[in-house]
């Protein structure tokens, strides 16, 4: 009997020193402390609000390197909130920066990596809400989707080719989710997709699109959709 009880022991002791030299499985990057953000309540109550989308750059010690916002909030089209949506973004990156990581592992080895974030900000991030223009506040029973909605409109302007995207030749479609009134017009947008360069002038030409209104059961409705925009060099 004690030699069985030795043998075991050594068994187990082998397989604990023969599990000392694997390799760790590679592994994504994992936040370790992140500071909250908010936006003002200011900016809050103007009607800045959604998910906002950050492309964060992260070292092979777990530092942020680089945070670039892709997909910014949405607000009213009738409010002229461009350069405090632009700083609401700058305060964004600069947050994400200050966050911690463990760094992704690949090859048993520490390595730098890329990933995507998405902040809540404003109403959504109290009521989990979704990114559809106006969803933390509509009356759900009022509001239906219509899905890309370029050929439905009246009138759809083209946006401006801005000068910034201009000097690189920046080109690419971009989406812009809209929430259309019962009055057929656009009452809040968002860019989702494409360049940021490109964003804020699909974003403003997308507000000044002109929809026949949409009624159901004879009741006029809130419609959300995508407008889809084109750009070449």
């Amino acid at each position: 009997m004690k030699h069985s009880v030795v043998f075991a022991f050594i068994l187990v002791s082998l397989i604990s020193v023969s599990g000392i030299g694997q390799t760790p499985p590679d592994s994504d990057p994992v936040i370790l402390s992140a500071a909250e953000f908010s936006i003002s309540a200011e900016d809050e109550a103007a009607g800045i609000d959604g998910t906002v989308k950050i492309a964060v750059e992260i070292s092979k010690g777990g530092d942020v390197e680089q945070a670039s916002v892709y997909v910014g909030p949405e607000w009213p089209c009738s409010a002229d909130l461009d350069k405090r949506v632009d700083a609401v973004m700058r305060n964004i990156e600069k947050a994400v920066r200050q966050y911690k990581f463990s760094p992704a592992i690949s090859n048993g080895k520490p390595v730098s990596s890329r990933i995507g974030l998405s902040i809540k900000i404003g109403r959504s991030a109290r009521s989990g809400s979704t990114n559809e223009p106006g969803a933390a506040g509509e009356n759900k029973a009022k509001l239906i989707s219509g899905g890309v909605v370029n050929g439905k409109a009246i009138s759809l302007p083209r946006p401006e080719y801005p000068a910034a995207a201009r000097s690189t030749r920046a080109s690419g479609t971009v989406g812009v989710q809209i929430l259309i009134g019962e009055d057929g017009s656009v009452i809040r947008a968002q860019a989702i997709s494409g360049l940021p360069v490109l964003q804020f002038a699909s974003r403003t030409a997308a507000c000044s699109a002109k929809f026949s209104p949409t009624k159901l059961a004879g009741q006029p409705v809130k419609v959300s959709g995508v407008i889809m925009y084109n750009f070449a060099p």
